[in-house]
């Protein structure tokens, strides 16, 4: 079917697209309405401590070892927060349920993303805003404990912070009018596919 074809057939159907149209502002409007889910939201550092012997001069190879192992260091940051290990350990935390369905939620409401060399941003989303701030405070927490432990064994002077504590929280928001377009497009969009497919099987 031609796209001339098909936008006469769409021509003749006014009243099913602005039925559809008005459909979709009101599904547009209704989810606008609806509750907007929170986010707790903050950033972690990744330092190693320079000996005391070299700690006056930070631009020796002591400064610039501490700085790459720092930055290299930074990526198993990245990955202990997406781990199963952490994961199960906020869980554990939080008092939750560990099974699959859990983690799978869990695992697409906790993301982690690298800012810069030394910089992690960890992200949280939950219904409620203090729901936010205890499960930042439980996976931050468990990839701290992770480090700490790790660092009896390996090198002690490998230091991980928050930037600020507690994390910030915000919800989420979306203009009116974007649900509002999203929606009427969404409605135009249907009906015309509706509509296009009613016609071709009807002339098949």
């Amino acid at each position: 079917m031609e796209l001339k074809q098909l936008l006469g057939i769409l021509m003749k159907k006014p009243k099913t697209l602005v039925l559809s149209l008005i459909l979709g502002l009101s599904l547009g409007l209704i989810l606008f309405y609806l509750p907007k889910p929170y986010y707790a939201e903050g950033t972690l550092i990744v330092t190693r401590k320079i000996q005391p012997l070299f700690a006056s001069d930070a631009f020796n190879y002591e400064g610039y070892y501490s700085q790459q192992v720092s930055m290299n260091y930074t990526n198993t940051v990245l990955a202990l927060i997406e781990s199963v290990d952490v994961k199960n350990m906020a869980l554990q935390k939080l008092a939750m349920s560990t099974d699959d369905r859990t983690f799978s939620q869990f695992g697409k409401a906790v993301n982690a993303k690298k800012q810069g060399s030394q910089l992690v941003t960890v992200t949280v989303k939950s219904p409620t805003a203090e729901g936010a701030v205890k499960t930042w405070d439980a996976v931050v927490g468990s990839v701290l404990e992770v480090v700490s432990a790790s660092n009896e064994y390996g090198d002690s002077n490998i230091v991980i912070s928050k930037i600020s504590s507690p994390p910030l929280v915000h919800q989420g928001f979306i203009f009116l009018w974007q649900y509002v377009v999203a929606g009427g497009l969404l409605g135009l969009i249907v009906s015309s596919l509706l509509i296009s497919i009613k016609e071709y099987l009807w002339q098949k």
